[in-house]
């Protein structure tokens, strides 16, 4: 009886922090949307190789996660699949990938498109078989489900789950360097060729596309890496003076407002780079002769090398979270509140035990003596 009575508290007392804990749904904790093999991975960099053909110490050059916070910090391996990461979808469920197969007597060389899912698997999104590098500017929607690249200075948008790719933009298009805008409802292109580089915005369905800037300061010379700053007031890229890729010359970096104005030459920065979640910094390679990450401010300063690592890649979105704790959606063990919650209940189980002990001496009369 007594320990029924203590289970009844106890369950009413579970009840009671139930209800205090459901609140309304504004109340309710966001929980981390990512799962599988990108849990854990919030505001980390990840990189890999686009031809499985790289090894790293004798293995696959499969696709790594690197703390950018902890540079001494070992390697997370995310997935035994090789692939140059390109793209996080905004809540970090979804990867784009870039990979490449080498080709045989009977076969062109491959480039494909894929999205790694949280559970591990690899989706299509599309494939060409080609002699040439085929992709640029690849970019994924933020809620995962587009895909926009470019092809040959063509633009093309396609679902994420494959299908057939949809040439966008004014007629006769000649664009590359795509990329979302963190809402998704923009695409950012450069036009034109290497001489005479435009920068331009349309809507994601290509339409309404309009001059943003003459990247006349790059005449003669090449643009790329676009990328939108995370607020979507600004843009990003790195502008090079030809003759490109020469050993010594790395691009600058230029910031500019969406609508044109408030052009800014930043630091130095080798290509590829990726902007961090908060805009504040770039991932980047070590140089033109050496693999490997460093990330600096966006400004060309605080410079730090990662010597486990051994490229750039796109930076996990999702607030960061540090190596082998839990997100703060999920419980570990009982907390400050729960413990006043459970010493109530105890009280309460003790005060009805109490009560049912002295009514019980109460009501049982004593026995009379029977002559």
């Amino acid at each position: 009886m007594i320990l029924a009575l203590a289970l009844a508290a106890l369950g009413v007392a579970g009840l009671v922090r139930a209800h205090q804990r459901g609140g309304t749904p504004a109340d309710q904790p966001t929980p981390t949307p990512s799962a599988g093999i990108s849990s854990g991975l919030g505001g980390w960099i990840v990189y890999g190789s686009p031809s499985g053909a790289q090894t790293v110490n004798g293995g696959t050059n499969w696709i790594w996660a690197v703390d950018p916070e902890r540079p001494g910090m070992l390697p997370r391996r995310l997935s035994t699949q090789y692939g140059e990461p390109l793209a996080w979808s905004s809540d970090g469920s979804k990867l784009l990938v870039r990979r490449s197969t080498p080709g045989t007597r009977l076969h062109e060389p491959t480039t494909s498109l894929y999205v790694l899912n949280a559970d591990g698997t690899l989706t299509l999104v599309v494939s060409y078989p080609d002699p040439h590098p085929l992709f640029s500017g690849e970019s994924l929607s933020p809620d995962g489900s587009k895909v926009v690249y470019d092809s040959h200075y063509h633009i093309f948008v396609v679902d994420a789950s494959g299908g057939t790719p949809r040439r966008i933009g004014p007629p006769g298009l000649e664009g590359h360097d795509p990329a979302f805008s963190p809402d998704g409802s923009k695409i950012a292109y450069f036009r034109g060729g290497d001489s005479d580089n435009t920068l331009n915005v349309m809507n994601a369905d290509g339409s309404g596309s309009h001059l943003v800037l003459r990247a006349g300061m790059m005449k003669n010379g090449s643009v790329g890496n676009l990328a939108w700053f995370p607020d979507g007031r600004r843009l990003l890229f790195a502008g090079r003076i030809c003759p490109c890729g020469a050993p010594g010359k790395p691009p600058w970096i230029y910031a500019v407002n969406a609508d044109g104005s408030g052009l800014t030459r930043l630091g130095k920065s080798l290509e590829p780079f990726f902007l961090s979640p908060d805009g504040s910094r770039i991932a980047s390679v070590a140089d033109f002769f050496q693999a490997g990450l460093v990330i600096v401010k966006v400004d060309g300063t605080h410079i730090q090398h990662f010597p486990n690592a051994l490229s750039p890649g796109p930076w996990n979105p999702l607030p960061h979270e540090p190596s082998g704790t839990a997100s703060a959606s999920v419980p570990l063990g009982a907390t400050h509140a729960d413990w006043i919650t459970y010493s109530i209940a105890a009280l309460i189980a003790l005060g009805l035990a109490v009560f049912w002990f002295r009514r019980k001496r109460t009501a049982i009369p004593a026995k009379e003596t029977v002559e």
